[in-house]
């Protein structure tokens, strides 16, 4: 595809995106108190961080039930709402529509590579899925996972087809390590990416084929460790 095909395809499912989100929360509106997870915990350790005592729920307690990345980014989002002057509940919203909006341009992207033209009809798919879009009605910590998860399956999809550049295979572990902090089941994409990289990269010597998993696991170790 040329690169003014991929950013036709890329813009329509960002403005579609941002249309399915809109015209559901008319029937489901966004409400912080939709995910239990996020007022028992995420939201609390968010303030924290943001008061100074550290990734803790209670002020005291370290949070080590759920993973930090979720509070980490919330406090982020709470602090650019104050500085904004806008509500903490309409920042939110307008983070989870630009994840969602995000994430459906990583498919449409990652789509084009792999089926042309026909791009759209899986993102059109993807983005109209119930489940999906529920997720969008509150503070749920799966859209923001599922925006890194493409991301880390699409920059490795582009370094598969350069083997030779290892910072591909490098940024695509980091992207994968940071899905982790979101949702730990995140820990099975590094594994898979390493394990694909022996089955995909078949034209390169072994002894690259395991520096790539290297640099694949290096990333995420990167992101994680901390």
């Amino acid at each position: 595809m040329s690169p003014r095909i991929g950013w036709k395809y890329s813009l329509l499912a960002l403005a579609f995106a941002t249309t399915c989100v809109s015209i559901f929360w008319m029937v489901f509106p966004f409400r912080e108190t939709n995910v239990t997870d996020y007022v028992d915990a995420y939201r609390p350790a968010a303030m924290n961080l943001l008061a100074g005592r550290g990734l803790t729920v209670d002020g005291g307690e370290l949070l080590v039930d759920y993973p930090p990345g979720y509070p980490l980014v919330l406090s982020a989002v709470f602090k650019a709402a104050d500085l904004l002057l806008v509500s903490r509940q309409f920042a939110l919203m307008v983070f989870t529509i630009a994840s969602y909006g995000l994430s459906a341009l990583l498919v449409s992207a990652l789509a084009a590579d792999l089926w042309g033209r026909n791009a759209f009809v899986p993102v059109v798919v993807w983005l109209t899925y119930p489940p999906l879009l529920w997720l969008t009605t509150g503070p749920f910590s799966e859209i923001p996972f599922l925006f890194l998860f493409y991301l880390s399956v699409y920059v490795f999809n582009r370094a598969s087809t350069r083997p030779e550049a290892w910072r591909y295979f490098l940024v695509s572990g980091v992207c994968a390590g940071s899905a982790a902090l979101m949702r730990p089941i995140g820990l099975l994409i590094a594994v898979t990416l390493i394990g694909s990289v022996w089955m995909i990269c078949r034209d390169t010597s072994k002894l690259r084929r395991l520096c790539l998993m290297g640099c694949i696991l290096l990333g995420g170790l990167a992101a994680t460790i901390p």
